[in-house]
This record gives C-alpha cells, structure tokens and sequence, in this order.
C-alpha cells in the first residue's frame, strides 16, 4: 500500500493551508525526526512497550486518516495527543521548535503536521511488526535498534544540529554525534551509504527505507510502503518519456549534453559536482540525499549520452539510462530511457518513481 501518494501529500497541505511544496519539504525532515523521538522512547523503561501498544492501536486507524484528509478533514488535535502521550509535551515542543526552524513553516503548522504524521509513522510500524510477527516491546525494541544509524543518517544537518541540544537524539548515540558534527557533504554520503547497505539487508531492516521520503521533489514521489519486500526484481524493468521541443537539436543538445547541467534544467536537482575527469557526476537533491552516477559513453554528434547510477537512495539496481536529442520537424524531440531492476519495492512503484523523475526533467527541458 502507498499511503502518502501525491495527492495525499496535497490534501494533507490543504488541511493545513500550506503551499504543497513546502509540506513535501517539511516532510523530509519531520519523518527523521519523529523516527529520533520514538527511538528515544524506545530506549526508555517501559518505552517500547508503550510504543507496541500505540503502534497496535495506530495500525487500524491507517484508514481512518486517509478517508479523513480525503473528505478534507484533519485529525490533527488527536494525533497531537498521540505523539505527546509517548514522547512528553516536552520533548513535543522541543521537537516541533527544531523543525519549524529548520523548515520556516512556522511553529503552528509544524505541530499540526507533526500531528497528522505521527499516527501514520506509528501505524507503519505496526503494520510491518504485525506482518513480522514482532509487534512487541522486543520486537519493537530490536526494530529501533537495528535502525538507529539509518535514522542518523536521514537527519538533515542543520536538523541534527538543532535537535542535539533537547536530548531527542541521545539515543542515537555515537551515530548521531557524527551525524551532526559532520559537514553537509559528508551528511548526504552517509545517506547513500545507508540506503547501499538497505538494499542488502533483510526484510526486517529495510522497511525504514520507505519510511524516509524520497527526494524527487519536482515529481512529490513521497510515500509510504506499509509492507514492502526487499526482493529485487528478476527481469528488467524499462521507463521511457520523451517531449517535443521547438529548439532545434543542437541548442537542445547544448543544453542537455552537458553532463552536470542537469542541476540547470532538472526541477529535483539542487547542485551537481563533477569529478576532476568530467566522467562522474554527484548529485545533490532537493529535500536531501545524493545520487552518484558515471558517464559510460557520450556520442555529441549523435546527441546522446549514456550514464549508470553508482549510489542512490532511489529503489532501483543495476541502473543504466541514455538521454538523447532527436531532430522532430522545424525542432526537436527530447527523450529519456532507462533500464533497471526494482530494489525493495514492486516493478510498479520503482517505474512510478523513474516515470516521475524523467517526466519533471524532459518537460522542464522541452518548455
């Protein structure tokens, strides 16, 4: 099941009257965060079991929730309560402070949103405990446990920074100490690290994956997996979207060709780095996270280039993808193709994921 699809994620900003993208924004940090504050009670006496219960009440109300912000409600006020009967008004505060800060969205909406997403992180972990056969206090205390490096690393730095003071990330440990101490660069290497260990864990440690947003900002590819499999998929799986453009192939050729100037054109991409040959190329994601691809070939004459991902938190392996400029009457037809295995989602989720990212960036390309 995907919980928050895109027009979850809108329906969730209009209850709150937010911009969409700035909730999306917010959510890639607030899911982290909440993650931190229930390992936190976990940790506690009695803390686990305290989450197992909440978890096990949460799991049925998944429902609930979605037909609620369907019908343009919001279950904020009880969802407030939930999170502070766990983790204390206290750290409640401290909590929806941090991020209000490091979002802008202002105190109020941040608590509200902290609201409605607290019952859904809990019910997910419910639901992946239940079908586990762990829904309680060891099984969710060696869930959290297992995962505490994964939460570090999917903790914005300025987040982390932010949070270590109110004692929300003293149950991370050492983990979380590096996390905030280190620079930004190496905060979203130590999120590629993650999720290259997620892809070759069990099914046990890998349903977090889901649980940290995705960062395809321009296609809001945010969402959830109640119970996601770690099998990867045995055949290849193609995505294909192409546009049309009235510049002529070699003014679009200029633009598309070069190899980093995909943070130009591409809506999710916040910056490339290039390495020092020109061959490999770091990208880094609006929202956080990083994906590393290598040039294979590149044939400018022809106008098309072919590149593989090295590291990425997208759920895909054995990536390989070539972006091409074809002349189309008086202009052009731009056109992105890619072959891949899924990887800890269905052939269908990681095509819906792949379809969005070329959709935002060949349509930005042919406007």
């Amino acid at each position: 099941m995907q919980f928050l699809t895109p027009d979850m994620v809108g329906r969730i900003a209009t209850a709150l009257g937010l911009d969409r993208n700035k909730v999306q924004s917010a959510i890639s940090s607030a899911v982290p965060g909440l993650l931190a504050a229930l390992n936190n009670v976990v940790t506690q006496p009695g803390g686990a079991q305290r989450l197992a219960d909440a978890a096990r009440q949460q799991t049925g109300s998944l429902g609930n929730i979605a037909n609620m912000l369907a019908a343009g409600g919001q279950s904020s006020f009880q969802a407030s309560q939930v999170l502070s009967s766990l983790v204390g008004n206290q750290n409640q505060n401290a909590l929806t402070e941090a991020i209000a800060k490091f979002t802008g969205l202002g105190q109020g909406a941040t608590g509200s949103l902290l609201g409605m997403l607290a019952p859904i992180v809990i019910g997910i972990i419910g639901k992946h405990q239940g079908a586990a056969g762990g829904l309680d206090a060891k099984g969710i205390a060696n869930l959290f446990a297992s995962q505490k490096d994964n939460i570090a690393a999917a903790l914005p730095s300025g987040l982390g920074s932010l949070l270590s003071g109110t004692g929300t990330l003293n149950s991370l440990g050492g983990a979380a100490r590096t996390t905030t101490a280190a620079s930004d660069e190496a905060i979203r290497e130590a999120s590629a690290d993650a999720a290259r260990q997620r892809g070759t864990a069990s099914d046990s440690s890998n349903w977090l994956y889901w649980l940290l947003p995705l960062a395809a900002a321009a296609a809001l590819l945010i969402y959830f997996a109640a119970r996601p499999t770690e099998q990867v998929s045995a055949g290849a799986v193609e995505s294909t979207y192409t546009a049309t453009s009235t510049a002529t192939p070699e003014a679009a050729w200029k633009k598309v060709g070069d190899f980093c100037g995909i943070a130009t054109w591409h809506p999710a991409i916040e910056k490339c780095v290039l390495s020092d040959d020109g061959k490999m190329r770091t990208l880094s994601l609006k929202g956080g996270g990083t994906i590393v691809e290598t040039l294979v070939s590149r044939d400018d004459n022809a106008h098309h280039y072919t590149y593989k991902i090295v590291s990425s938190p997208l759920p895909v392996s054995d990536y390989v993808s070539t972006i091409k400029v074809l002349p189309e009457g008086s202009g052009s037809s731009i056109v992105w193709t890619g072959n891949y295995k899924a990887k800890g989602a269905s052939d269908s989720d990681a095509k819906t994921t792949i379809d969005g990212i070329y959709k935002a960036g060949v349509d930005a390309i042919a406007k």
